[in-house]
């Protein structure tokens, strides 16, 4: 009930609330309309009781709370319990003190550093380990620490290792880095290791990614990191390939003589190098899509006029989702034979023709160790598959052995690299009025600015509008 003194009695209001409270008369009394002065209630009181008053008055105490009686000349408003604020506070302050001990207590049990047991661990162990440890199932963190693709758990599995040695070398700590420790090292990869600031930025995505996951450190965000990145992009701006990075004339004039004809009596080396070249300039894929077209789903028209090869039903090319695993990829060639004259030498670049000569001499092998893939080892008595780097290999040694006799100002043996193939075979196909979208379709890719920005090269400087170039097939488009 609230209770109220006025200046000449007390009364008690009728109507009783979840909060009691004492209001107190106003010090000055105000005037009514009439002129006669009333009394006003001003705000709201607390009043504070100590926890134990002598039982002079004969009332009634209970722990933790008191029970006032009115005076006895003054009208009765009923009995009131106030509970004593020291009790309150002190029951409040036991249960605040009760659960910040069991936070403590668990935060001592599971937020203590984690140290790999190897100091020279991969990242994905570490971070497969530092999941486990904060308390996921040996199944998650796997799924966890497996985020992207094998091809880019590969480059920051490099990138991981050259972090760690660099640590050891200057007595740090790999594992509990700091922000100034990462900048230091960055700093580092590009005065000293002369890295490029796109591969720095790559540096930076595979240890912000380890050590966030993991609660260790966020540096994918930090400004401090990003000032760093920037100086480096000014000081070292992007420079784009407008020239081709090795002559494509040199590769095809090579592959037009020995040891890679007559197609019919050559060495299988050759004929899988030749075959190879061919298949990666005329279908402008991947090296990764060139290890996954498989031979049982290779397929051809009568005349074989056409061919169709596609990847294994469960290969994921790079820029595919995962659920498009189910949308079939397929990379049409076609015979240079229906394009060209009758004479031989303009047919010797078909692909059609490699590849018929080469399914023929592998077929021996392929019945006996069944291999799956197209393109199969070339080691005897081996029965395993071939790696993706294989693939590379082979492209890269026919582009070195073509610049062999070349000068220094042609060509550097060092950027002879197999994803160039990709890049000539669209960008011959652009200058012959390909249009855009047919390259996008041939090549899958997904927007016009990844072959306008990274792989469109000026291919008629060095080509002298075609005239240099034998006839061949590239990106499904004849150049003739």
């Amino acid at each position: 009930s609230n209770l109220a003194y006025s200046k000449r009695r007390s009364f008690c209001h009728a109507i009783h609330t979840s909060t009691p409270s004492i209001l107190l008369s106003s010090p000055r009394p105000s005037m009514s309309g009439s002129g006669r002065p009333e009394s006003v209630m001003g705000r709201d009181s607390r009043l504070c009781f100590p926890s134990s008053q002598p039982d002079s008055t004969g009332s009634k105490q209970t722990r933790g709370s008191q029970t006032l009686h009115t005076d006895p000349d003054r009208p009765q408003v009923g009995e009131k319990r106030v509970v004593c604020s020291t009790a309150q506070f002190a029951h409040r302050s036991a249960q605040t003190n009760s659960s910040v001990s069991k936070t403590s207590q668990t935060a001592k049990q599971t937020n203590f550093p984690f140290r790999p047991s190897d100091p020279s661990t991969s990242r994905l162990s570490f971070i497969k380990q530092h999941l486990i440890h904060q308390g996921f199932q040996d199944s998650v963190a796997d799924k966890m620490a497996h985020k992207t693709r094998s091809s880019t758990n590969a480059l920051y599995e490099s990138y991981w290792s050259k972090f760690l040695v660099w640590c050891v070398s200057r007595d740090f700590d790999p594992f509990s880095p700091s922000v100034p420790m990462i900048a230091q090292y960055l700093e580092y990869l590009y005065e000293h290791d002369h890295y490029t600031p796109k591969a720095i930025e790559g540096v930076r995505s595979c240890l912000g990614q380890a050590f966030q996951i993991t609660g260790v450190l966020d540096i994918s965000d930090n400004l401090a990191i990003s000032a760093i990145l920037r100086h480096f992009k000014i000081d070292c701006p992007a420079s784009r390939f407008m020239l081709p990075k090795w002559n494509l004339s040199l590769v095809l004039n090579m592959l037009m003589h020995e040891p890679y004809e007559p197609v019919y009596s050559i060495s299988l080396k050759h004929l899988t190098f030749k075959t190879c070249f061919l298949l990666s300039l005329a279908s402008c894929a991947r090296v990764s899509e060139l290890h996954a077209i498989s031979f049982q789903l290779l397929s051809h028209n009568p005349s074989w006029t056409k061919v169709w090869l596609q990847p294994h039903l469960h290969f994921l090319a790079k820029n595919q989702r995962s659920r498009e695993v189910h949308e079939q990829r397929s990379f049409l060639i076609r015979c240079l034979c229906d394009f060209v004259g009758p004479d031989l030498p303009d047919r010797k670049l078909c692909p059609i023709r490699s590849l018929r000569m080469y399914l023929q001499k592998t077929n021996t092998r392929r019945t006996q160790h069944k291999f799956r893939s197209l393109f199969i080892t070339l080691r005897q008595g081996r029965s395993k598959e071939i790696s993706k780097s294989a693939i590379s290999h082979w492209l890269r040694t026919v582009i070195r052995d073509a610049h062999v006799s070349a000068s220094d100002h042609q060509v550097s043996v060092a950027r002879a690299t197999p994803h160039e193939v990709r890049a000539i075979g669209a960008s011959l196909a652009f200058q012959r009025s390909l249009s855009l979208a047919n390259i996008m379709s041939t090549c899958m890719w997904r927007s016009n600015s990844c072959f306008t920005s990274f792989y469109l090269r000026d291919v008629t400087r060095v080509y002298d509008d075609f005239m240099g170039l034998p006839p061949c097939i590239a990106a499904d488009t004849v150049i003739n």
